[in-house]
């Protein structure tokens, strides 16, 4: 880590411009002052979360997925707790997928 990070300083001034990357000027000791990339501090702006690289059928295919793990998942605790159980209901299989049994085999 560098040996500045979390420290805090008292603000001098800021200087941004629309063209360059912004810098604040901090009182350090002694009446120095320190130059520090704006970017550096918690004063910059926060960034944007990157767009995501997924389309919405991938999305789509994703939260099936998901719904078929959590089906599954109450079928086995449902199972365990009552060995006498039916079959569960709610673990629906998609076309061109398949979920594994406990003994390997496909549901």
């Amino acid at each position: 880590m560098h040996p500045l990070f979390g420290r805090r300083f008292s603000l001098v001034s800021i200087i941004s411009s629309l063209h360059e990357d912004g810098h604040v000027f901090v009182a350090y000791r002694d009446g120095m002052l320190l130059c520090l990339p704006l970017a550096c501090t918690t004063l910059a702006p926060s960034r944007s979360p990157g767009l995501s690289k997924l389309t919405a059928e991938s999305l789509t295919d994703l939260l099936r997925v998901a719904e078929d793990c959590e089906a599954l998942r109450d079928c086995i605790h449902s199972s365990l707790s009552s060995l006498d159980a039916p079959a569960c209901p709610g673990a629906a299989v998609h076309p061109g997928r398949s979920l594994l049994d406990s003994s390997g085999g496909a549901v």
